[in-house]
């Protein structure tokens, strides 16, 4: 009796360890392989949202309202704004020096986040779809001291700063409002040039 079970222990013994590195085996096997499994298709799944987003994004035009029931706010109002675009606006020297003068009328879009969009885009405007650039500009008028024969180069120095002044502008703290729910407006400002 006294040997039987001694024999019978050394026998399971031999058989634990023996599962035991087996199971070890099996979990260092297992357990890097399911990490890597995870991440292949963790980054698969990011990827294709990425891309399901960026498709969505251009294949559905927004709706951008020109008359809204609550216009966005420019952080500090309409004249912070005006005083923004001044300290930011620099005068093309070329400009200055060759007597250009005038306003530029830009036209840029404020999204329902209050962010100034910069980037090309489809767009319905009026009912129109169209493919826009985020802020653009809609119209030159020389100033009365300016001869109406200045090369467009330097106009178009004029448009170019005008453009790059509204893109850098904050976003605004409040944007636009349609029955309650927060939309796409545009804005329309002129921007004058003018020589002292």
């Amino acid at each position: 009796n006294f040997n039987y079970s001694l024999i019978k222990n050394r026998i399971k013994m031999m058989n634990i360890e023996k599962k035991t590195n087996k199971n070890l085996w099996k979990a260092a096997l297992v357990v890097p392989l399911a990490a890597f499994l995870v991440f292949v298709f963790a980054c698969t799944k990011t990827d294709s949202a990425d891309n399901n987003e960026q498709s969505s994004k251009k294949q559905t035009p927004v709706t951008v309202y020109n008359t809204v029931e609550e216009m966005a706010e420019y952080p500090g109002g309409f004249m912070q704004m005006r005083q923004d675009i001044a300290k930011r606006l620099k005068y093309p020297k070329a400009a200055i020096e060759n007597g250009v003068a005038g306003k530029v009328i830009v036209q840029f879009i404020v999204d329902p986040q209050g962010k100034i969009i910069t980037e090309t885009g489809d767009y319905i405007i009026d009912g129109e779809t169209k493919q826009l650039d985020g802020v653009v500009v809609v119209a030159y008028k020389s100033s009365e001291n300016t001869n109406p024969e200045d090369e467009d180069e330097y106009i178009d120095l004029l448009k170019q700063e005008a453009v790059r002044v509204i893109s850098e502008l904050p976003a605004f703290s409040k944007p636009a409002f349609v029955n309650g729910e927060p939309v796409h407006v545009s804005f329309t400002l002129p921007i004058n040039f003018a020589l002292q």
